[in-house]
C-alpha cells in the first residue's frame, strides 16, 4: 500500500516554502519555490498521487495559489492563521518550521481550516441574494456585492448569530459567572463584512426612520459608538435571514419591538 504524504507550503509574497512529510512524521522534502504556478505544480507533481491533503496558510495573497492547485486537481486546504495559534507548542525553531508546522498538523488531523471561496463567483449581481440584500435598509450596491462575495455559501453559517459573529459584529469577550474573563481573537471572521454591515448602520441610521429610532434610543442608553455597532449587528443577522430564505427584508423580524416604540 502507498503510503500517504502531507504537504506545507508557508507563502509570502515573492517566495513559498513547500515541506513533505510522511503519516510517520518523516520529514521527505524541503524546497523553496518561486511564486509561479508551474514550478510549483512541477515540483509538486512527482508526489501528487500520493498526496492525502496540501495546506496553503491564509495570506493576503493566497487566491492565485489556491484556485490555481485546485484547478489542478491537487487537494488543497487553507490554514485559518487565527485558530492555529492553539498548536504553537508543536513548531521546531528552525527555517523550515512554517511549512512543515502546516503538514503536521494535517498528519494530526488537526488542522484548523478556513473557507475557500468559489472562483467561479465573478459577478455578485448574477447571484439571487444580490437583490434581496439590497432591500435592506443601508445597503446599496456596493455593499451588497461586497457582502455578497465575501459571505460566499450562506450554508455555512446556522444561524443569523453564526454570521454575525463571523463579520465582527458581536463582542469578542469570554465571560464566566457574568463576569468579564479574557477577550477571543478579535482577528477571527471577515474583517470586509465588518466594514460593509458598519457603513450599512452608518447610512440606515440617516435614512431610514424604523433604524434611525432604534439607533437614538441605543445611543441614549450607551454611546454612538456602541449603538452603531449594534445596529451593525441586527443589519448582519437580518442579511443572514434575507440571503438563507431568499426572501425580502423585513422590519418587523429586525425590530419585532418597533410596535412599542414611540414615533417621534
Amino acid at each position: 500500500m502507498t503510503e500517504a504524504l502531507f504537504a506545507g507550503m508557508d507563502l509570502h509574497s515573492n517566495n513559498v516554502l513547500v515541506g513533505l512529510m510522511d503519516e510517520t512524521g518523516r520529514r521527505l522534502k524541503y524546497q523553496k519555490l518561486d511564486c509561479h504556478l508551474p514550478t510549483i505544480d512541477q515540483f509538486l507533481a512527482p508526489y501528487k498521487s500520493r498526496l492525502k491533503s496540501l495546506a496553503v496558510e491564509s495570506t493576503y495573497n493566497w487566491y492565485w495559489l489556491v484556485d490555481g492547485l485546485r484547478a489542478l486537481s491537487y487537494p488543497v486546504k487553507l490554514a485559518n492563521p487565527a485558530q492555529i495559534q492553539q498548536y504553537d507548542g508543536l513548531k521546531h525553531a528552525d527555517d523550515k518550521s512554517d511549512a512543515y508546522f502546516l503538514a503536521e498538523l494535517q498528519r494530526l488531523n488537526i488542522l484548523p481550516t478556513g473557507y475557500i471561496y468559489d472562483p467561479v463567483l465573478l459577478s455578485a449581481r448574477a447571484l439571487p441574494c444580490y437583490d434581496k440584500l439590497l432591500t435592506i435598509p443601508g445597503i446599496g450596491r456596493i455593499l451588497a456585492m461586497t457582502i455578497t462575495m465575501e459571505t460566499g455559501e450562506i450554508s455555512r453559517f446556522q444561524t443569523p448569530g453564526d454570521f454575525a459573529s463571523y463579520c465582527r459584529t458581536v463582542k469578542s469577550e469570554r465571560t464566566s459567572n457574568d463576569k468579564k474573563k479574557g477577550d477571543n481573537n478579535r482577528k477571527c471572521g471577515n474583517k470586509y463584512l465588518a466594514w460593509a454591515f458598519v457603513e450599512a448602520a452608518n447610512f440606515s441610521r440617516r435614512y431610514d426612520e424604523t433604524c434611525r429610532r432604534w439607533f437614538d434610543r441605543k445611543a441614549a442608553k450607551t454611546n454612538k459608538v456602541v449603538a452603531t455597532k449594534a445596529l451593525a449587528c441586527k443589519l448582519a443577522k437580518a442579511a443572514w435571514h434575507v440571503v438563507s430564505q431568499n426572501e425580502n427584508y423585513s422590519p418587523d423580524r429586525m425590530f419585532p419591538e418597533s410596535a412599542n416604540m414611540p414615533k417621534q
